[in-house]
C-alpha cells in the first residue's frame, strides 16, 4: 500500500513538471502575442462597464420622465421608442456574439415595439389622426 502511494506521488510530480514546462512562455513571446491580438481586454471591459451603467442611467431617466408624463398628461411614446430601440439593438448585438435565439426574439420584438411607439407618436401628436 505504501509502495503504491509513493509510486502515485512520483507519477503526479512528473506530470506536473511536464505541464509546467509546456506552459512556460518567454516574456517576448507573450508581448508578441499581445500585440498581434489587436484588441485590448481592458478597453473592452471599460466599454462594457460604461454601457451597462449608461443603460441603467437611461432606464432611470426614462422611468422618471414617464412618471412625470403620467401626472401631467404628457406623451411617453418617444422615450419608450428610444428605450425599445436601444434595448432591442443590444439584444441583437448579443445574439450575434452568443447565438441564443431568445436574444434574437427579444431584439426583434423590442425593435418592432420601438417602431410602433414612434408611429403612435406620429399619428397621435403630429398628424392628430388617433
Amino acid at each position: 500500500m505504501v509502495m503504491l502511494y509513493y509510486k502515485y506521488k512520483e507519477n503526479l510530480s512528473k506530470r506536473q513538471g511536464s505541464l509546467e514546462r509546456r506552459n512556460v512562455m518567454s516574456r517576448d513571446e507573450i508581448l508578441r502575442k499581445s500585440r498581434e491580438q489587436m484588441e485590448d481586454e481592458g478597453v473592452i471591459y471599460a466599454e462594457n462597464t460604461g454601457r451597462r451603467y449608461g443603460f441603467i442611467g437611461l432606464s432611470i431617466t426614462l422611468a422618471a420622465y414617464m412618471i412625470l408624463a403620467l401626472f401631467n398628461g404628457g406623451n411617453y411614446c418617444i422615450p419608450m421608442s428610444f428605450w425599445c430601440a436601444f434595448t432591442g439593438s443590444e439584444c441583437i448585438g448579443r445574439y450575434k456574439s452568443n447565438s441564443q435565439k431568445s436574444e434574437l426574439l427579444g431584439g426583434i420584438i423590442l425593435c418592432l415595439s420601438a417602431i410602433a411607439f414612434f408611429l403612435s407618436y406620429v399619428l397621435r401628436d403630429l398628424l392628430k389622426v388617433i
